[in-house]
């Protein structure tokens, strides 16, 4: 993986009450629709918005591991006698 080309996309700006505006380009390109939820965080100097995934498309995923109700019961036995 090579390192991501930025462009600018679109320009925003910010309302007199703090909101944050950005344009129909962007919006479009992320799916952005009216009431989507946002992650908006800080990285160096820069303001990174993106889309919050919906639990929808976070259960349509393939699982990273699969564990029994088995495995669980031994994992938080072995914990719990760490600390009786």
């Amino acid at each position: 993986m090579g390192v991501p080309v930025l462009r600018i996309v679109a320009r925003g700006y910010v309302g007199k009450k703090g909101e944050i505006y950005i344009g129909k380009k962007a919006r479009e390109l992320l799916g952005v629709k009216p009431g989507d939820e946002l992650i908006v965080y800080t990285r160096d100097n820069e303001l990174v918005i993106r889309k919050a995934p919906k639990l929808e498309d976070i259960l349509r995923k393939k699982p990273l591991a699969t564990i029994s109700v088995r495995e669980i019961e031994e994992i938080s036995d072995e914990e719990q006698r760490k600390y009786t």
